[in-house]
């Protein structure tokens, strides 16, 4: 049987998800009605896409939820540096169009860990896209180990983050982003815990954001 402070944290959550699709739900109905009032090609061909944004915006925030209540990890042994090198790679054709360069520092050997390759691989996947989005042109990607766990130090000198809200940085569609989900840490910090990690996200005094990530080896 549930209890009151179970309850109350279904009521909530459904709430936020009830409130995140209704916005951009609502965007698309007011394009709707503006069509239906004058519905001429011009503004068809300028106010469908909108539409589409909105609600392709709306199936996004779903699916962001519905992966997040039902994250599970396959593990493996897995080359964490391979991992991440494959990662940076993959971004660096794409960053560097945005005048945006990745140091990618690790060592030129392997390291072994017990993980999920495809789950770890979005995880750094979101944090270099943040890095990205903050308007960051440098990313500087290193390791270290100690106590039989690997830290993986993500570095950026983007626009760091509001020391207001910084403390809500993961709370669950929570976000600073005009078109963010607030999904994105919150799903990566599952991921790290699942791995019996740990995930944080913190400014960086020289300005920007440091992001570790410690993983058992």
């Amino acid at each position: 049987m549930i209890n009151i402070k179970e309850e109350n944290i279904v009521h909530d959550t459904l709430f936020k998800i009830a409130h995140e699709v209704k916005n951009p739900l609502a965007i698309a109905l007011g394009y709707l009605q503006m069509l239906n009032n004058d519905a001429n090609m011009v503004k068809v061909l300028k106010y469908l896409p909108k539409i589409d944004d909105e609600v392709r915006r709306s199936v996004m925030i779903l699916d962001d939820f519905l992966n997040c209540t039902k994250i599970s990890v396959n593990k493996e042994m897995i080359d964490l540096y391979y991992l991440i090198e494959e990662v940076s790679d993959s971004l660096k054709e794409q960053f560097l169009d945005n005048n945006l360069k990745i140091d990618c520092l690790i060592p030129d050997t392997e390291l072994y860990i017990n993980g999920d390759y495809d789950k770890l691989r979005q995880v750094f996947v979101n944090v270099l896209k943040n890095s990205y989005e903050a308007n960051a042109n440098v990313i500087k990607i290193f390791t270290e180990i100690e106590n039989n766990y690997v830290t993986v130090y993500i570095v950026d000198n983007g626009d760091g983050i509001d020391t207001a809200v910084i403390d809500r940085i993961g709370e669950m569609f929570f976000t600073t982003k005009i078109n963010g989900t607030g999904v994105g840490v919150n799903f990566s910090k599952e991921i790290v815990r699942l791995h019996n990690g740990w995930f944080n996200i913190d400014n960086n005094k020289r300005g920007g954001v440091v992001v570790t990530i410690k993983i058992p080896v």
